[in-house]
């Protein structure tokens, strides 16, 4: 008669064989076998708070290592607090049944857990250039935990995790909430690269309950009473944590947001060719950057309608650029855009700027553009007339505006509240800026038409867009052209 193994035996087992599938929930699952199924080397997991993603990427680090003697795993996490937190006390829950023989020691000094077999997990918080203690030879995984809040993630994953894999023939696995910036590099570069190459997962925590309902008790660490109560500690089904957080949205925090105002569905209303007036005052605002970004819009007021439309920008870094490119650039732009009724280079009404003093020197004395220095007086009153505006869709911005438009949905403050933050897309949010010294400086009760010697008949005629006819006006126009058509 052969007896069933108990338990403890079949445990002993399978860390034997250093498979640990059984440790985690049916969401957990999907995860793994993303992993092990994907040939991609940089799987990313976009998924809810609370979906035991940790845990998750856990395991995969301990069945390496288990697996293949003298592993070397790396798992960064955004901050040291995490590792020692949150990152080393769930290894030591899910090595507690490992064999004695076989259960890996913490070094504290290192925060490294060492196996018998001559594998090492070791785990770091990566701020304040602590990421450098991830260097070394060679690894065979490397995790990134909460990567969204890692501040110099394409740093860490190109310079110094990338190299060490690709002598082992190992991977990386980027999991993380979607960060506050939607511009962040997990989104805008490595969930993007994931999903192009079918190793991407996202899942809300709605996903997550509905995927573990029928799992054994041991393995379900969420209800919809649970559920119900985060949604409620948060602010509701429509606050922007749980948008974010839970429902896994990208969006930016109204709480840090510059112009929380921007939505998706204030920017399909502005974001238009907009038809140009026959008679208008063009304007070029710059937030110039000696070492960051420098950006420069091109718009013109619309006295008929009172709005600022925004016709093109140029954003470039500013260690790639000089006074010359810049000055050319203007003009270039300046010529191709803005034209006469006769054919001739439409005069600027006005040029602002932000105040560096030899730029805006040798633009005037080398290049013969003129810049007015930009108010700086009272930001916070300058950037709510600009959200007023946008509201009020007074502002139109050109779909190939896209750095702007960027900056726009993307913007949001630094920690002291008085400056912007940083975007790995944005730099400082130079064009937003750019836009904002516009829109203070614009002079909106200055009409752009002829006071005198105003020929109608040239308006009647030449206006295809009838731009500053009366209704009266453009019936009359009308009928004169239906009858021009009928002879």
């Amino acid at each position: 008669m052969t007896l069933k193994p108990n338990r403890n035996e079949i445990v002993d087992d399978l860390w034997r064989k250093g498979n640990l599938i059984w440790k985690l929930n049916t969401a957990q699952r999907k995860l793994y076998n993303i992993y092990y199924n994907t040939t991609y080397l940089i799987p990313v997991f976009k998924l809810s708070r609370r979906a035991g993603k940790s845990r998750t990427l856990l395991v995969l680090a301990i069945e390496q290592c288990m697996r293949h003697p003298g592993s070397i795993v790396h798992y960064a996490c955004p901050t040291a607090t995490m590792a020692s937190k949150i990152i080393v006390p769930e290894m030591r829950k899910l090595i507690e049944d490992c064999p004695s023989d076989l259960k890996p020691r913490y070094f504290k000094h290192d925060r490294a857990f060492e196996f018998t077999n001559g594998s090492k997990i070791q785990i770091e918080g990566v701020e304040e250039g602590n990421a450098e203690r991830l260097r070394g030879t060679s690894t065979n995984l490397g995790i990134i935990d909460e990567a969204g809040f890692v501040d110099d993630l394409e740093y860490i994953v190109d310079s110094i995790l990338l190299p060490q894999v690709s002598t082992t023939n190992g991977k990386l696995i980027l999991s993380s909430t979607p960060p506050k910036q939607t511009g962040h590099k997990f989104i805008t570069k490595y969930q993007e690269n994931a999903r192009a190459n079918d190793a991407f997962i996202k899942m809300s925590i709605v996903d997550i309950l509905e995927l573990i309902k029928n799992d054994p008790p041991n393995l379900k660490h969420l209800n919809e009473k649970i559920l119900n109560q985060i949604k409620d500690m948060v602010g509701g089904d429509q606050s922007p944590s749980w948008r974010r957080e839970y429902m896994v949205e990208d969006i930016v925090d109204v709480t840090s947001a510059v112009v929380p105002e921007f939505t998706d569905e204030l920017e399909k209303k502005i974001r238009k060719v907009h038809p140009r007036p026959r008679h208008y005052d063009p304007y070029t605002s710059m937030d110039p950057g000696l070492v960051d970004y420098t950006g420069v819009l091109f718009a013109y007021l619309d006295f008929n309608t009172a709005k600022i439309v925004i016709e093109d920008e140029y954003f470039i870094n500013g260690s790639e650029v000089t006074t010359t490119n810049i000055a050319e650039t203007i003009l270039h732009k300046e010529a191709s855009l803005w034209i006469d009724s006769m054919g001739l280079k439409q005069k600027v009404y006005l040029r602002v700027s932000d105040n560096e003093p030899i730029l805006l020197n040798d633009l005037r004395q080398l290049h013969g553009i003129n810049f007015i220095p930009a108010r700086k007086d009272d930001k916070e009153a300058a950037i709510n007339e600009l959200r007023i505006k946008l509201t009020q869709e007074k502002i139109i911005i050109n779909p190939k505006c896209k750095n702007l438009l960027y900056q726009l949905r993307n913007a949001t403050w630094a920690k002291n509240r008085r400056t912007f933050g940083r975007s790995e897309n944005g730099g400082h949010f130079d064009l937003l800026d750019a836009l904002i010294y516009l829109v203070r400086m614009v002079q909106w009760g200055k009409s752009p038409y002829p006071s005198t010697n105003y020929n109608l008949a040239e308006t009647f005629f030449n206006d295809v867009n009838n731009e500053g006819l009366t209704p009266s006006q453009q019936q009359f126009k009308g009928l004169f052209n239906r009858k021009n058509n009928k002879s």
